[in-house]
């Protein structure tokens, strides 16, 4: 008794699977799944919304030292608020307008970087805005 060599069915590809380049190339299942790109916009944003937080550390940690260097000088603690506000104001801008566009596109970029940016810049909108409100209300009591 002589056995035949049986001829084994081929395996079929899934439609699934990752697709090679080049036709005459097998696709492997093992191929390793492709890293989450970074988006520049999102980092844009995440460096900008950084950026806003350490400007805001820096002038409080300047205040004490114009206190010291210059007592009751008001005016220069005024422009110190007035730059710092409308620097905060932009970068805060840029961080969350960049960081919405970012997390608006379409594709496989990650996304945290963004999510973060325009956390960090909306927060710092909201503390400009708190401190316009309580400049109006100090206007109306006094």
């Amino acid at each position: 008794m002589t056995s035949q060599p049986q001829s084994q069915p081929e395996p079929q590809q899934s439609p699934y699977a990752p697709r090679s380049e080049h036709p005459d190339s097998p696709a492997t299942a093992t191929a390793a799944p492709a890293a989450p790109t970074r988006s520049a916009l999102a980092l844009v944003s995440f460096i900008a919304g950084l950026t806003v937080v350490l400007l805001g550390v820096l002038v409080t940690l300047l205040y004490p030292l114009i206190f010291i260097s210059q007592p009751m000088s008001t005016g220069v603690v005024v422009v110190v608020q007035t730059g710092s506000g409308i620097l905060t104001a932009l970068v805060a801008l840029v961080a969350v307008v960049t960081g919405t566009i970012a997390l608006l596109k379409r594709g496989g970029a990650s996304k945290t970087l963004a999510a973060a940016g325009t956390a960090l810049g909306g927060a710092a909108i909201v503390q400009l805005l708190a401190g316009l409100v309580q400049s109006g209300l100090f206007q109306l009591v006094v």
